[in-house]
């Protein structure tokens, strides 16, 4: 399934793009073309895949990542942060291509230009000023808001409060949080990776491996939420600022 993290009922307000018959259609394309590449931009190809073949609402780490997430706390700055989610950044990002391939429709943006008691329709180049403004916003939002949010969650670790022999090298592990961790996801305890299976949310979850006869109370288990996207590097050097 595609990955429709923004579609054209999003543009409104200040994100406002007038569109005809013809134009409602045009923009509806113009998402199927360039949304997929951006969302691999931000979020590399493994993770795109995930999501495009489970959707955003599978796993809370999507749902945050997308929607937005308001306080949470980041140890980083040792202060609550918050960031609007990659869905608002790509209105803006989507905003500026669209309106920068429309050269020959000055209104494309919906805007007018206000002259003392009278207005005019702005022209290409205002439009050109307001589009670059919208997408520099984003990409700003994108450093400064989600990539540190990203950061935030590289290493998440608990304590095992106990843990259940199933026989056979299988284990139900009781953990008091979770958070974003799904079934499926890797976990290391002692330096050895497992599967998680079984997840139930902030109680447990089961694990399956070689050693038999083992005791996991006590043991620290690291997870990481958001380890299949690019470094900071690769997203600023796949989306740079533009001048305006």
């Amino acid at each position: 399934m595609a990955i429709e993290a923004v579609t054209t009922a999003d543009f409104i307000g200040r994100w406002k793009i007038v569109a005809d018959a013809y134009q409602s259609e045009y923009l509806s394309n113009y998402l199927d073309q360039w949304q997929p590449q951006l969302i691999h931009w931000i979020v590399s190809v493994d993770a795109f895949n995930e999501i495009e073949d489970n959707g955003i609402a599978s796993k809370p780490k999507w749902i945050d990542l997308f929607n937005g997430s308001r306080g949470y706390y980041n140890s980083a700055c040792d202060k609550k942060m918050y960031h609007f989610g990659v869905s608002d950044a790509l209105k803006g990002l989507l905003y500026f291509l669209y309106v920068k391939d429309r050269v020959f429709d000055p209104t494309n943006s919906g805007n007018v230009q206000p002259l003392q008691e009278v207005s005019k329709r702005t022209n290409n180049v205002h439009n050109g000023v307001i589009a670059a403004t919208r997408w520099n916003q984003s990409i700003a939002k994108l450093r400064g808001e989600i990539l540190p949010f990203i950061e935030n969650y590289e290493d998440i670790t608990g304590v095992i409060s106990s843990s259940v022999d199933l026989g056979g090298g299988s284990y139900t592990l009781n953990l008091p949080s979770t958070f974003y961790l799904s079934d499926g996801e890797t976990v290391t305890i002692n330096s050895t990776k497992y599967i998680v299976s079984n997840l139930i949310e902030n109680v447990s979850f089961d694990i399956s491996g070689e050693t038999i006869g083992k005791d996991f109370t006590g043991d620290s288990v690291l997870w990481k939420p958001y380890e299949d996207f690019p470094l900071s590097k690769e997203l600023c050097d796949n989306l740079q600022y533009v001048s305006i």
